[in-house]
């Protein structure tokens, strides 16, 4: 899946950018401006570079005076001041670790995820904003091996890195995916109408599919798992109000497909909770051989049973 970089531009307008396109629009010099609003054409001309800070009493006289409101200025500030500091913190890490060498990148890059790095320092920073994190630590905190509990550990820390980017593509995705609050007695009915479709070749009845999931607050994607990570899908609550089915391999056969998507539905209906981190990954299982067999049971009920009614 190609997802392109739709989901989070990793470019931040300054608020020195819009004040610019505002004083073109008037014909204004900085120095002019400056006298306007009762600030120093030194302090002006460093907004205008990105170099000064806006501050809250400043952001009201602009409003005055060009009719954006303060809230507005203020926002763009303190996303431009992240943005500085997420850099920082890039160069930082570059400078004193090799933690993005374990990632996909020029896969990544292929897929339109980022875009591609000049830099050691550059790949840092777009790794970070890619998963929304300010520092390697917050990323293992939210992604490493021991953030979540795994249903087949990973064997390595790249395999851990992988996955995190390849289950990051799927919350991406829960993004475009709108739909009700999770609910298990509508999943199961929707896995119901859902059994009833998987006579029809997949890529026919997989935006219905997508859309049942949706209508029970359950997002469906489809990504293609990164090289050398041989998983079939997943399936994870994102919070209380959203779960997330992720399948892998887009070419394993139909049987197969539809085996692995009610084998991770059983999962969210059996064992999920959006506090304990759980994460299940399909295929095997000898970490938690109990929780998959269970999986495995409800499966084989639930089809049979669907194949009687």
């Amino acid at each position: 899946m190609a997802i392109g970089n739709k989901y989070r531009p990793d470019y931040v307008a300054p608020p020195g950018l819009i004040l610019r396109e505002h004083l073109e629009a008037r014909g204004q010099s900085p120095e002019e401006f400056a006298r306007d609003c009762d600030r120093s054409p030194e302090f002006i001309r460093g907004l205008l570079a990105g170099e000064s800070a806006l501050d809250e009493a400043t952001a009201q006289r602009f409003e005055d005076l060009l009719n954006l409101r303060a809230y507005i200025w203020l926002r763009c500030e303190a996303g431009y001041r992240r943005h500085l500091s997420r850099q920082a913190e890039a160069r930082r890490v570059a400078a004193t670790s090799n933690w993005s060498e374990s990632f996909p990148i020029k896969e990544l890059v292929k897929r339109g995820a980022i875009e591609k790095p000049e830099s050691e320092a550059d790949a840092v920073f777009r790794l970070l904003h890619f998963f929304e994190v300010w520092t390697p630590a917050e990323w293992q905190e939210m992604y490493g091996a021991g953030s979540v509990i795994y249903s087949r550990l990973p064997q390595c820390s790249g395999e851990t890195a992988r996955l995190a980017a390849w289950r990051r593509i799927g919350e991406l995705e829960a993004e475009w995916q709108r739909g009700s609050d999770y609910n298990a007695a509508s999943f199961l009915d929707a896995l119901t109408r859902i059994r009833r479709l998987t006579g029809q070749p997949p890529v026919a009845v997989w935006p219905q599919a997508v859309q049942l999931c949706n209508d029970a607050g359950v997002v469906l994607t489809l990504v293609k798992p990164f090289a050398a990570l041989d998983l079939r899908g997943s399936a994870w609550r994102l919070s209380s109000r959203q779960a997330i089915i992720q399948l892998g391999n887009p070419r394993q056969p139909a049987g197969r497909l539809w085996q692995t998507f009610f084998h991770a539905a059983a999962h969210l209906l059996l064992h999920s909770n959006p506090c304990d981190g759980n994460f299940f990954i399909d295929p095997d299982s000898r970490q938690n051989a109990d929780v998959e067999n269970e999986a495995n049971r409800w499966v084989s009920d639930f089809l049979l049973a669907a194949a009687s009614a």
